[in-house]
């Protein structure tokens, strides 16, 4: 199984997913140097570096095969929204926390990479803002017709991830 990890930060996704899916060969990308040199650490800590490949580059443009599963927490706060977070999020790099106008500038181009880098029948995991379930579904099933759109909540009954399921394509 192969699993894509875009904007990966501090590996902490990457490195649960190596932990409790030993058998899964894990492809993590950042594009900002002190947040892969954060990741590189995590990783060697943990000892998983053997099932986790560290790359540094565009969200899914340098992961070399298809994934089964792509899972990301990609940047999905409105820029206009930043300034006013809570200040313990205040302390988050910008670029972790900044999603373009409507939140979903870097969610946006990650999907429309994945249509070249998941297999057909993969599966896309993604957090996003309760508000933005609507244009992500939207967006999910024009780039990805007939796929099995669902909504996961989470354990303050907001809806939080969005599951992307290809295998349950009718195309």
């Amino acid at each position: 199984m192969v699993i894509a990890e875009p904007g990966t930060g501090s590996g902490a996704i990457s490195i649960n997913l190596a932990i409790h899916l030993p058998m899964a060969r894990i492809y993590a990308t950042e594009l900002y140097q002190e947040a892969a040199e954060v990741a590189n650490y995590n990783i060697n800590r943990h000892n998983v570096a053997d099932r986790v490949t560290l790359l540094q580059g565009d969200l899914l443009e340098p992961i070399p095969e298809m994934a089964d599963i792509i899972v990301a927490n990609l940047p999905y706060i409105s820029s206009d929204v930043i300034p006013n977070l809570q200040p313990e999020v205040q302390w988050e790099p910008r670029e972790a926390l900044d999603g373009g106008v409507d939140g979903l500038d870097i969610i946006r181009r990650m999907m429309h990479q994945a249509q070249h880098k998941l297999k057909q029948s993969g599966v896309i995991i993604l957090e996003i803002d309760p508000a933005q379930v609507q244009p992500l579904e939207e967006l999910a099933l024009e780039i990805f017709p007939g796929a099995n759109v669902s909504v996961e909540q989470d354990l303050a009954r907001l809806d939080r991830m969005l599951i992307i399921d290809l295998s349950m394509s009718e195309d």
